[in-house]
């Protein structure tokens, strides 16, 4: 039967395939479908649906359904902590989970835990089922990590979940060998991810072969690419391939058995509102800044010269390492070098709506987040207003924003610009970038330009939170009636213990 068949099932249907399964979570219909079409399934399942559709309790449900006692999940880092898969298992499932962290030996320790549920971030899979092995490149030894097939082959998992599967679309990375051979030595396998698709279709390839190994799509990424795409020539030893006509339905068409996709519009039981808040922690480049001046502030504390003046300034410098830049030698605002965590995130979202046609708030807190936020969507190739106080035509930059059959996908704004008053139901979608000097009543104002009468579609909250930072600390305490100033006073008081 073609998922679109198990789509038109009726709850009563579906209800009566599962009247034996006592769900710890009440489903909706979409993710009862979804578990029907997975059932009848080969057991290695692709589950694309649209950000906030609740694809985590799709694969948690499955893990019941086929009766898994052991289960790894491999995630983005964002995921990995307590707000993340953690409190999906804690709220959806049974028996306890385990984060894969640490050094080799504390990883492999974990491993041998009871826990039903191991969980470990991409960036990890190389420290446990990868090694180290040295070439040389110009006469000079060079140490390079490859797959470890005998660390993979001791694994013992009966399902493998590779949350945003997207992160694998490039076949000769060495977290995506990795998950080829933890594939193959997992019987079960679900992948899910709302943006299957980067650059190009030529990201399908790695995803499905981690699937069933080339039986979709060719067991060759290179024949895969022949196949489907032609080779421009764009000089100077550059070039670039494009999908061939009529390539791209072709392919869709040999996914579609293997691949399941709900669109947020199509979930017609979905609560109106949806909290996601993303656990993103700091790079070194971000925590070496951060923690000098946090040292700094407990050296005052504890020696007693700690003014609320200087509580305001370093509140200030905090809130602008947790966003990735700050004040250099010459007193200039800039980047701090490397990855910026929040940036990355805000790309995987917008990558997942607004290329999609759907309209997203941002809020900011500073200008230069603002102005970082710009850069982002210009690099993306995505139209969007700005409101802040540097921007003079504000007026202009809502209505560009607002109009429902625009191209203007993204709004970037300042509480104090477009936080109270303004009606912003054209968009479902809200990130909090940051959270520097953001009061309860100013957040609710911010959530209700969304989430108001006659919103007719679901809203999405989502949250970038730094770990371990003045940020997570402001967040925990977003109920608490006191002054920020307070906060950031108990907060160096608890570093300093």
């Amino acid at each position: 039967m073609a998922h679109e068949a198990y789509k038109q099932l009726s709850d009563e249907t579906l209800d009566g395939i599962f009247q034996s399964v006592d769900f710890i979570t009440k489903p909706m219909h979409h993710q009862k479908a979804t578990w029907a079409w997975a059932v009848d399934g080969s057991g290695r399942a692709m589950i694309w649906h649209d950000i906030g559709t609740g694809k985590s309790y799709c694969a948690l449900g499955l893990a019941d359904l086929w009766h898994c006692k052991r289960v790894l999940i491999v995630c983005p880092n964002s995921l990995v902590r307590k707000r993340g898969w953690l409190d999906q298992i804690r709220q959806h499932a049974t028996g306890t989970a385990t984060v894969l962290c640490g050094t080799k030996d504390q990883r492999m320790a974990l491993q041998q835990t009871n826990s039903r549920f191991h969980i470990i971030n991409y960036e990890g899979l190389k420290v446990l089922w990868g090694r180290k092995v040295e070439e040389r490149v110009n006469g000079r030894a060079k140490g390079k990590w490859v797959p470890d097939p005998l660390a993979v082959a001791k694994t013992n998992y009966d399902l493998l979940i590779v949350d945003e599967s997207h992160h694998i679309g490039q076949p000769d990375s060495l977290q995506t060998r990795i998950v080829f051979g933890l594939a193959r030595a997992t019987p079960l396998e679900i992948e899910m991810t709302g943006t299957p698709i980067g650059k190009d279709e030529q990201d399908l390839w790695a995803q499905y072969y981690a699937l069933d190994f080339g039986a979709t799509l060719g067991t060759n990424f290179f024949g895969f690419r022949n196949r489907y795409f032609h080779k421009i020539d764009l000089g100077r030893g550059r070039v670039k391939w494009v999908v061939r006509k009529g390539a791209r339905e072709e392919i869709l068409e040999r996914i579609t058995p293997l691949t399941m996709r709900y669109e947020a519009s199509e979930c017609v039981d979905l609560p109106k509102r949806i909290d996601q808040c993303y656990e993103l922690e700091m790079s070194a480049r971000q925590r070496s800044v951060y923690n000098n001046i946090l040292e700094g502030l407990v050296a005052e504390f504890n020696e007693g010269r700690l003014t609320p003046k200087t509580i305001e300034s370093a509140s200030v410098d905090l809130y602008r390492a947790c966003s990735g830049f700050g004040r250099n030698d010459a007193d200039q605002l800039t980047e701090i070098p490397g990855q910026n965590p929040k940036i990355e995130q805000v790309r995987e979202i917008l990558r997942a709506t607004a290329m999609f046609g759907q309209k997203v708030l941002i809020c900011h807190n500073f200008i230069y987040e603002g102005r970082m936020l710009e850069t982002l969507c210009r690099r993306m190739g995505l139209k969007f207003s700005a409101m802040r106080g540097e921007v003079a035509d504000k007026e202009g930059q809502y209505e560009k924003f607002i109009q429902p059959e625009g191209d203007t996908n993204v709004l970037i704004f300042h509480p104090q610009s477009a936080g109270e008053g303004l009606n912003l139901q054209v968009a479902n979608h809200l990130i909090f970038f940051s959270f520097a000097f953001l009061g309860t009543i100013m957040r609710q104002q911010v959530i209700g330009r969304i989430v108001r009468a006659g919103q007719t579609k679901t809203c999405t909250i989502h949250d970038l939170l730094v770990v371990d930072s003045v940020e997570e600390y402001r967040y925990e305490n977003l109920q608490v009636d006191v002054a920020l100033s307070t906060l950031l006073l108990d907060y160096i008081r608890g570093a300093a213990a």
